[in-house]
């Protein structure tokens, strides 16, 4: 009796470790997927989040052998959608893909809404952060606006989404890393103000490129600096901030989330997936055409110590505009 009692709970034993090492859930009680995985953009339909987001879904449904769709739930900057993802069930099947204004909602919204409440599971789009202005505006090259916005403190208005978005973020850093003071002017989103700074109703306009590229390739928006480590393909004539004396870079990136309590074997799983998704062509030729940067960050560390830089980033600035006590 001893001796079959042992043998039922060394196969009992065996049965589990086998459902863990494949993803075994709990609540389904097989293997993890086996239902559609909802990829929540908190951003309405049409945006570069959006239309991203919609690239990895179909990539990786291919590479979980399931269907990904992609659920837009916009509403407060972002914060609406990502409250969702985070009180949803954290059984893997509710993802969320985002900006890096994630990070930023930590600090905005006092810790209500935080990245701290999910799991990166991969950088897989990134863009250059840049200043844009008229074709008809009087400064020719970046060299020209920092010398003007240093004669002219707080004079030269530049148009984003206001206080603590991702697009108001880089005015800050240029400020501080250039000595110069401008005039921030909020928009309902990306496109006013990009159409305000042709219409003449700003001076600049503080732009992500790839969502601005449809009036920069149009000529209707000329392309100073960018705040990348290096040019953009798309635009070599264009010099990063570093090459005319502006010691600054941050980038704009995308990544995909998952709840901090799902369990270890399905955050496995979907990072494998989003690996694969990182090394598809099929993914890289989509976001080529689409005048997208892909993103390949997907391993561990090395996402937790590129979070870690972008908090320390966030927290400087916040602290340099008052937000948050020095």
């Amino acid at each position: 009796m001893k001796h079959t009692m042992r043998r039922r709970w060394t196969v009992l034993i065996l049965l589990l470790a086998s459902f863990a090492g494949t993803g075994y859930s709990e609540a389904a009680g097989t293997e993890f997927p086996n239902r559609v995985i909802n990829l929540v953009v908190p951003f309405p339909p049409g945006g570069g989040t959006d239309v991203v987001g919609r690239m990895i879904a179909e990539v990786m449904g291919e590479a979980l052998r399931t269907k990904v769709i992609v659920v837009n739930k916009g509403g407060a900057a972002g914060v609406v959608g990502t409250q969702q993802v985070a009180s949803a069930k954290p059984d893997g099947y509710t993802l969320l893909f985002t900006s890096q204004s994630i990070v930023t909602q930590t600090y905005e919204t006092k810790g209500q809404v935080t990245h701290k409440q999910f799991i990166l599971l991969g950088m897989l789009n990134q863009d250059a952060f840049g200043i844009a202005v008229a074709r008809n505006a009087p400064w020719q090259t970046m060299q020209d606006f920092v010398k003007d916005a240093r004669a002219r403190p707080g004079q030269i208005t530049m148009g984003t989404t206001g206080v603590g978005s991702i697009t108001y973020m880089q005015i800050p850093l240029l400020e501080k890393a250039a000595g110069v003071k401008l005039q921030p002017v909020p928009y309902q989103g990306s496109a006013p103000f990009q159409m305000a700074t042709v219409a003449g109703e700003v001076a600049a306009a503080g732009v992500v490129v790839g969502d601005a590229a449809a009036l920069l390739k149009a000529g209707r928006l000329r392309l100073l600096g960018i705040m990348s480590a290096k040019r953009l393909e798309e635009f070599p004539d264009v010099p990063t901030y570093r090459e005319v004396g502006v010691p600054v870079d941050f980038i704009f990136w995308r990544g995909l989330f998952v709840h901090k309590d799902t369990p270890q074997p399905i955050v496995e799983i979907l990072r494998d997936a989003v690996g694969k998704v990182a090394r598809a062509p099929a993914y890289k030729e989509m976001l080529a055409k689409g005048g997208y940067i892909p993103g390949d960050l997907v391993g561990e560390a090395e996402l937790q110590e590129f979070l870690k830089r972008e908090e320390r980033i966030v927290e400087e600035v916040y602290k340099d505009i008052g937000v948050l006590e020095k």
